[in-house]
């Protein structure tokens, strides 16, 4: 079990359960949580989870919060040894976080999972672009990049993806309807303007704004 659970499943009294519940969250759930919804959707939510300007992106924030508190009664509540095993905390709220997104993404658009699939055929067959794993997460990039496993995250969390990606549409395509251009082509001025591998779901979540999807 991860050591960072350990003083919450150990505490006796409801009070100490309940305190180390919130630091769990607090410290350890919120930053990954939304990290996932930015790079999988390209959702922002304050630190507390709010964002008065989109209502999917705090439901979806409290969703996943409700869910990761539910695995963590459930574990304080089972026998010892408890059935469930949670050896990297973090990670394992990530992947909450990425079924909800997935599940939002299906149900919300199927045009952005068409999308997908059209961006994953566009990096297996176009010579000069590769996918590869990374964990259990797919990257692309342009085939020199194949491999690669170390890369600073893009955009920073200093600069909005929606200013960034302003900024990108600017200077590529000033002067075009960015709706005609072809996957291919938004895909290679991407690698271009970011010059290193991007997770398919920030592909994904950049080519879809842009699309306006």
């Amino acid at each position: 079990m991860d050591h960072v659970l350990r003083p919450y499943l150990q505490a006796t009294e409801e009070s100490e359960r309940e305190r180390r519940l919130e630091e769990l969250l607090l410290f350890h759930a919120a930053s990954e949580i939304r990290f996932t919804l930015r790079q999988r959707l390209g959702f922002h939510v304050s630190q507390s989870g709010v964002n008065p300007n989109n209502q999917d992106a705090e439901d979806l924030y409290q969703e996943i919060i409700a869910k990761t508190i539910q695995i963590l009664r459930d574990l304080s509540a089972a026998s010892s040894p408890p059935k469930l095993e949670i050896e990297n905390f973090k990670q394992y709220v990530g992947r909450i976080a990425t079924n909800v997104c997935v599940n939002f993404i299906r149900a919300k658009s199927p045009t952005r999972w068409r999308l997908k699939n059209n961006l994953r055929d566009v990096l297996n067959r176009q010579p000069e672009f590769a996918p590869w794993k990374l964990g259990s997460e797919t990257l692309g990039g342009l085939v020199a990049w194949k491999g690669l496993n170390k890369y600073p995250s893009w955009p920073p969390q200093s600069h909005p993806l929606e200013e960034e990606l302003g900024r990108f549409r600017a200077a590529r395509f000033p002067h075009e309807n960015i709706k005609q251009v072809s996957l291919k082509r938004i895909v290679a001025e991407l690698f271009g303007w970011v010059e290193y591998p991007l997770a398919l779901e920030t592909l994904l979540g950049c080519v879809a704004y842009l699309a306006g999807h």
